[in-house]
């Protein structure tokens, strides 16, 4: 009687601890995708936000290409302004930012184990709005964000 109310215990402890670990987990990779995602759009916000309207383009799947002005971020120093682009690289699953001829990987891959699996732009011409959808995902788990962009130019 002993041993057959230890082993129920037993597996019940066991039972608690492997669920409690599951949650842990799927709790710290649904943080890492926010923050991922959330990482990448507010970098797009924060340069987008002084695009020149006129020089937006969306028509190119996975990528939304811009001009900055000089002037308007520190970094921009081409006179008549410097072509930025956001593209996802469906190789490697990273969402990567050019400027001026230099690629950087600004969300995805390395040993984060995360992959940016969807990334598009949709410019409204009349409300002069750029609308920025981006999914990352690692296993099983995604996570997706949709954010709007008004840019300034100024």
């Amino acid at each position: 009687v002993v041993i057959a109310i230890s082993t129920v215990i037993g597996l019940a402890i066991t039972f608690n601890f492997l669920t409690a670990h599951y949650l842990r987990s799927m709790t710290e990779d649904n943080i890492a995708l926010s923050r991922e995602a959330r990482i990448a759009t507010n970098h797009m916000i924060r340069i987008l936000r002084f695009a020149q309207p006129a020089t937006i383009d969306d028509t190119v799947a996975n990528e939304i290409s811009a001009t900055i002005e000089e002037g308007h971020l520190s970094f921009i120093t081409t006179v008549g302004g410097t072509p930025i682009t956001y593209t996802l690289n469906t190789i490697d699953d990273t969402l990567e930012y050019t400027e001026g001829g230099s690629t950087v990987v600004i969300a995805g891959g390395g040993d984060r184990e995360i992959d940016i699996t969807y990334f598009n732009g949709d410019w409204d011409d009349t409300e002069l709005e750029l609308e920025v959808k981006l999914t990352a995902q690692k296993g099983s788990r995604e996570v997706s964000l949709l954010t709007k962009i008004r840019p300034l130019g100024e």
